[in-house]
């Protein structure tokens, strides 16, 4: 077997990869198996895994490519979250909407107290966010059975034709979507959002009309 070749047992499920795509994220659970950072279960060449083998998959789907679970169910996507907490993903907990452990904010300060430099907090704008919503539909206008995004001509978004036609399968539709940064949602069902910042503008203080002064 090439020495590169992984075989993997998850949950009873049997799984092949690679040391390279295990690798890409070295901070995970599993490329710390590999590196005997962590205490790992082998049985002869296979690595065993006792985590739920049924979800492992789009884990290692995103080790291999970045690709994202599209159409999980509400059950599966808590499930989900579950597995790539612990495998140590965080980028992947984070786009699947899991919550983040709080990170402790660098110190500005010297021993004695004092602050070598502004407050970071003093310098940046606050900045909300907007939520877009899309859904795809066949969009029977067109010819050809074409799926078509609703609303049309969308950010960063890779059309075919007439900036609302994206491809004719679902899955290459939902994939354009996912790389121009739109994720899947549960509510509202079947469709998808994007969030885009918006920063506040600083308002003008109001003016207020000169009192009478009474002598």
């Amino acid at each position: 077997m090439d020495a590169d070749v992984i075989r993997l047992n998850v949950g009873g499920e049997l799984y092949w990869t690679t040391r390279t795509t295990i690798q890409k994220h070295p901070s995970s659970e599993l490329a710390k198996m590999l590196s005997g950072e962590t205490p790992a279960s082998w049985s002869g060449d296979c690595l065993c895994v006792d985590r739920d083998g049924r979800l492992f998959r789009h884990v290692l789907n995103y080790l291999r490519d970045g690709r994202l679970p599209l159409g999980l169910s509400h059950a599966d996507r808590t499930l989900l979250l579950q597995e790539v907490k612990y495998f140590g993903l965080d980028e992947l907990h984070q786009s699947l909407g899991g919550l983040q452990e709080p990170q402790p904010r660098p110190s500005n300060r010297t021993s004695t107290g004092l602050s070598l430099q502004p407050d970071a907090d003093s310098l940046i704008h606050e900045v909300k966010t907007s939520r877009q919503f899309v859904r795809l539909r066949w969009g029977h206008e067109y010819s050809g059975g074409w799926l078509v995004s609703s609303p049309r001509n969308l950010a960063g978004v890779d059309y075919e034709l007439h900036a609302a036609c994206l491809a004719r399968s679902p899955l290459e539709a939902l994939n354009k979507l996912s790389k121009a940064g739109f994720l899947p949602c549960s509510r509202p069902p079947k469709m998808m959002y994007k969030d885009h910042p918006v920063p506040l503008v600083a308002q003008a203080p109001k003016r207020t009309a000169p009192q009478p002064v009474r002598l």
